[in-house]
């Protein structure tokens, strides 16, 4: 990069150099007290090519420092450059940390792995050992392929390996390659369990969890637990098998300094720029070996941080209680050695490679950031603002953090996330006041870990007024776009738009937020259970609020392509693609007025292409079925029918059984009304029934007929046997009753009838 026109000055003759106070730059001798001294001139001072090694905490009265790029600032594991107040502006130089070389090494052979799942354990829901058999596995080599053909309804296994023996005085950290899923089926995450000599648990290893020291560390033994789940509403044609390759996890013991160094107090910093005067810089400077932050500012306003590079690093720049603080061009990789001349991420402590706290008017532009656990974090950012552009994040655990401020963009930036324990390609914590997520890419590499979104918008906030997420791209995410209001309902609308999802459990939640849902592509890459987000395409939760879902593209191969669970929605001119038999295409949970038309539905035909429960109005209007109309309650008539549909629980008693729920017709004029029984909430269709109904034209409803259409059904099975008759009868004021007759076997008292009411429009 050009020389500015004040640094090609410098070089030309307007400064001092640091040699005529007495520095020496042979990288042995000690020339804190050359640079103290010649910094206290206010002059900039220039640093010819050498080494200048200090070891003690130095605070230069001012840091107006140069080089001609082969001046190296040498620092040993207690040098510390701490300049407060003065005029800073640094650029060119080098600064050298004590990190060796090589932080890694193998720690666990990998057959020691393998053989571990030679005889495993089965555990149960509880966590309890049991004889599994309605879970299986096979093992062939390295590979794992575990079965959860035979479950039905809402169920977690695990697959346990025998004891895996460590070097308690080592530390460790564990590397997943990608690879180590080829199908996801019904996995839910992976668990390290720690043990002590005596095989005493000592609880769980959690690198996503940990807040400093992320090793794994005083621990004689681990078991390694593989997780399965499936839910009650997972359709039996989804691929039912979890494949794991055993030789892609890997334990690495740490070596060098990271053996050494103590890793759970590692919040210093070995450049440390504090209550500097406005407008301090550092520039096309190397930072390379440090134990510590590289770069700190505090209490600083107008500092930048440009074209500087930082490699083998133990984080990068960092910024608390400033203003107007910009990181703009700068390349930071944190990845470390192994022995064998790998480099892998930053694994063994919760390090960034930008970072801030109480920072308001953030600038983070243009960046490379590579190998840290999480790319970038701010905290806490209420009442501030901060915008993230174009960075290019490559990250261990999370991208992206920046809590909601008073204004937030993350816009145009690249994401990806490492297998294993990837948690966030983009999060937003805390409160939530204007927010714009705008044209990201994020793309998951083999995640481990269920519960992990691609962006994740958490807490509880009343302040939320503008949201906006729109023209992102979500790749392989167990959960693609997580908008989570965990507080009271908030009535501003959100536009989430034009987003292109490839998800595995959920591809859009939206929970206690009115939302403009349009234009979205969500497809479904994993069968990758939901952790406990109800899985879907597009999911709406929210119990008064009101929702626009429009012109989506959703597939679905588990549970429902959309799920509704919130007071009003219009779902208008979607095309949902089953890609295998769901319970529904549409399940509607909570509310009581929602509208369906001009919808598509393809694919593999559903079970049903609505699903209702709860009380209300539902209507349809101009929705078809390309693949055609298929099993399930709804019949799709045309292009000009109204749908009404009731969810009623009715009681009966004696022998035979009579249950008699009853509603009222929305109006008059001309009906199919279609009803089913439904026991238990199995989905058991015990009888059901078509009838055609004529209100008069009168407000009285003078002339009203009926005609059973369809026939009533012959039941089997439990819960109820024998032989099932259904009529409808309507009363002049245009109150319909059901009564079903349930005759020989038993039954219990109770059903839930949901009833289908289509009015035609002439």
């Amino acid at each position: 990069m050009a020389l500015t026109k004040v640094h090609n000055r410098m070089i030309e003759g307007a400064s001092i150099s640091v040699v005529d106070f007495g520095a020496v730059g042979d990288g042995v001798t000690d020339d804190s007290s050359a640079i103290i001294s010649a910094s206290a001139t206010g002059e900039y001072v220039f640093f010819p090519d050498g080494e200048y090694y200090i070891n003690s905490t130095i605070s230069p009265a001012n840091t107006l420092w140069f080089g001609n790029g082969g001046a190296i600032i040498k620092m040993g594991a207690n040098g510390t450059i701490s300049s407060s107040a003065g005029s800073i502006d640094v650029f060119n130089m080098k600064f050298h940390g004590p990190v060796t070389e090589a932080q890694y090494d193998d720690g666990v052979a990998s057959s020691a792995i393998s053989t571990a799942f030679d005889s495993p354990t089965y555990l149960d829901g509880s966590d309890s050992s049991y004889g599994g058999a309605d879970f299986t596995h096979t093992k062939s080599t390295d590979t794992l392929t575990l079965d959860l053909a035979s479950l039905t309804g809402t169920t977690r296994r695990s697959i346990e390996s025998d004891y895996i023996t460590l070097d308690s005085t080592k530390k460790y950290v564990v590397h997943i390659d990608e690879g180590f899923i080829s199908s996801y089926a019904s996995f839910s995450g992976i668990t390290i369990r720690r043990y002590d000599g005596s095989n005493t648990y000592l609880g769980d290893y959690d690198p996503g969890g940990s807040t400093a020291d992320l090793s794994l560390s005083s621990t004689h033994k681990i078991k390694i637990r593989i997780v399965l789940r499936r839910t009650s509403d997972m359709a039996t044609a989804n691929p039912t098998s979890t494949v794991v390759d055993l030789s892609k996890i890997k334990f690495f013991k740490l070596v060098g300094t990271a053996s050494t160094f103590d890793l759970t107090n590692m919040d210093q910093s070995h450049f440390q720029i504090a209550n500097a005067r406005e407008d301090a810089t550092v520039s096309n400077c190397v930072f390379e070996y440090m134990a510590k932050t590289p770069l700190q500012f505090i209490s600083s306003k107008r500092s930048k941080v440009s074209e500087c590079i930082v490699r083998r690093s133990w984080g990068g720049f960092g910024s608390t209680n400033c203003t107007e603080i910009t990181f703009e061009g700068n390349k930071i990789d944190n990845r470390q050695l192994h022995t064998d001349g790998s480099l892998y991420n930053l694994k063994y402590q919760r390090k960034k490679s930008i970072a801030g706290t109480n920072t308001d008017y953030t600038t983070i532009s243009n960046n490379y950031l590579r190998g840290a656990n999480w790319g970038i974090e701010f905290t806490p950012m209420s009442g501030y603002k901060a915008v993230t552009i174009n960075n290019v994040v490559i990250s261990e655990i999370v991208g992206i953090s920046n809590p909601g401020g008073d204004y937030t963009a993350l816009n145009g930036n690249v994401i990806e996330l490492a297998p294993g324990w990837a948690q966030f390609g983009i999060e937003i914590p805390s409160s939530h006041v204007d927010i714009d997520v705008s044209s990201n890419s994020i793309t998951f590499l083999n995640p481990a870990n269920n519960q992990a979104y691609g962006i994740g918008v958490t807490g509880s906030s009343s302040t939320w007024k503008r949201g906006k997420f729109s023209d992102n791209k979500i790749f392989g995410a167990p959960q693609g776009l997580f908008l989570n209001n965990s507080g009271t309902a908030i009535a501003t609308k959100l536009v989430v738009s034009n987003n292109d999802i490839d998800y595995g459990g959920a591809g859009i939640f939206v929970q206690k937020l009115n939302a403009d849902i349009v234009g979205n592509t969500i497809n479904r890459v994993h069968d990758i259970v939901g952790g406990f987000i109800p899985e879907g395409g597009i999911v709406v939760a929210g119990p008064t609020l009101e929702v626009d879902v429009s012109n989506n593209s959703v597939q679905a191969s588990s549970e429902y392509a959309m799920r509704i669970l919130t007071g009003k929605s219009v779902v208008n001119n979607n095309t949902i693609e089953c890609l295998s038999i769901l319970p529904a295409a549409i399940s509607v949970e909570v509310g009581t007025d929602h509208l369906f038309s001009n919808n598509i539905f393809k694919g593999t035909v559903p079970t049903g292409y609505y699903a209702s429960s709860g009380s209300g109005t539902k209507r349809s209007l101009a929705n078809r079925a390309v693949t055609g109309d298929g099993p399930g309650n709804i019949i799709l008539l045309g292009t000009r029918d109204e749908q009404y549909r009731y969810s009623l629980t009715s009681t009966g008693a004696g022998s035979p059984v009579v249950h008699s729920p009853s509603f009222t017709l929305p109006g008059r004029g001309t009906y199919i009304v279609n009803a089913r029984i439904d026991v238990s909430g199995d989905g058991t269709n015990l009888v059901s029934g078509t009838f055609l109904v004529q209100l008069g034209n009168d407000v009285a409803y003078d002339m009203v007929t009926t005609d059973q259409i369809g026939s009533t059904a012959v039941s089997s099975g439990a819960p109820l046997v024998g032989f099932a008759t259904m009529s409808l009868s309507v009363a002049i004021t245009g109150v319909a009753t059901f009564t079903i007759t349930q005759s020989g076997g038993s039954a219990g008292s109770t059903a839930t009838t949901i009833v289908e009411v289509r009015k035609f429009i002439h």
